[in-house]
């Protein structure tokens, strides 16, 4: 097993938000929650992260592009997914999960590869 080193906290902190942000998500499309979590990507603790310099010095300038693109594509299919359960089309909106789970999946993958 991998030893945490104190400076990957940050990237362990900010996946663990990504993955409570998701799972409020994926409870507001179920009708469990009133409102969904901040659909804008700048808006959600991931975002604010990054927005902050939270890769700074962290992989290649490639990689952070990687992340930020993933981050912003995972937004970016929630709204549409929102959208469509707010227009009354709940189990398009659910179909439209695989595509939200693979796209947030490769964005921690990303994210702990760094």
């Amino acid at each position: 097993m991998n030893d945490i080193k104190i400076a990957d906290l940050p990237l362990l902190y900010a996946g663990a938000e990504l993955r409570a942000w998701a799972d409020a998500f994926e409870v507001s499309l179920a009708g469990e929650r009133n409102a969904p979590p901040t659909l804008d990507h700048h808006q959600c603790r991931f975002g604010k992260w990054l927005d902050s310099g939270g890769l700074a010095g962290r992989g290649s300038p490639s990689a952070r592009q990687t992340i930020e693109s993933l981050h912003r594509q995972v937004h970016e299919l929630a709204a549409e997914l929102g959208n469509l359960k707010t227009q009354g089309q709940g189990h398009e909106a659910k179909m439209g999960l695989g595509e939200f789970h693979r796209l947030k999946d490769a964005l921690l993958k990303c994210l702990y590869a760094l």
